[in-house]
């Protein structure tokens, strides 16, 4: 049987050699068509009400950032005074700041949260807190994807300062003016970092 020959384009095969062939091809198939590549993961996209929800309770969600309070400026709350926390995932990157370093550039993963709890200059509570969060790529590109939120403590908008839009804008601005290098994140000197 390994004498008879059958013709294909001009050439001669042996039906041993074609078996051959044949069995390579087969094997070749085999090899490209391993197991199916894993889905891309749907981006995440971040729930405004989810994230006011769990910034409200910071205390039990958050780390404490500041040693003391830090010295704030915000529009007409009458803020002077603030404490600062964060989410883990926030809180990790924030201690990198280099207040010092004027080069230093970084970015915060998205999913990071950054709550300031307002004080008057006598340390007395005020119903106000500013709560930044960075969002999916996309949700506000002018400012790096970072919500922006001015709420009472129970999460109430105050006067609708709450998204990505104009009514935000006063913050998005300072953050940018004052930390454009770090990815609109305002860090502090070493000394009043707490541990």
């Amino acid at each position: 049987m390994s004498q008879l020959r059958f013709t294909a384009i001009g050439q001669s095969l042996s039906l041993v050699s074609l078996i051959g062939l044949v069995s390579l091809i087969g094997l070749m198939s085999l090899v490209s068509c391993g197991p199916e590549p894993e889905p891309e993961p749907e981006p995440q996209i971040f729930d405004p009400d989810a994230i006011i929800a769990e910034a409200v309770d910071y205390e039990a969600n958050y780390v404490r950032l500041d040693l003391d309070g830090v010295i704030t400026k915000h529009d007409d709350t009458g803020s002077t005074t603030a404490r600062m926390w964060a989410n883990e995932i926030g809180a990790e990157v924030f201690r990198t700041i280099d207040v010092t370093d004027p080069t230093q550039t970084l970015e915060m993963p998205r999913g990071a949260v950054f709550v300031k709890e307002s004080y008057s200059a006598q340390g007395t509570p005020l119903n106000a807190m500013q709560v930044l969060a960075k969002f999916e790529e996309g949700y506000n590109p002018t400012f790096d994807d970072w919500f922006f939120a001015l709420v009472e403590r129970d999460g109430t908008p105050i006067d609708g300062r709450i998204g990505n839009g104009a009514k935000v804008f006063f913050c998005a601005d300072c953050h940018n003016s004052m930390g454009g290098m770090t990815d609109l994140v305002i860090g502090l000197p070493a000394d009043q970092l707490a541990p």
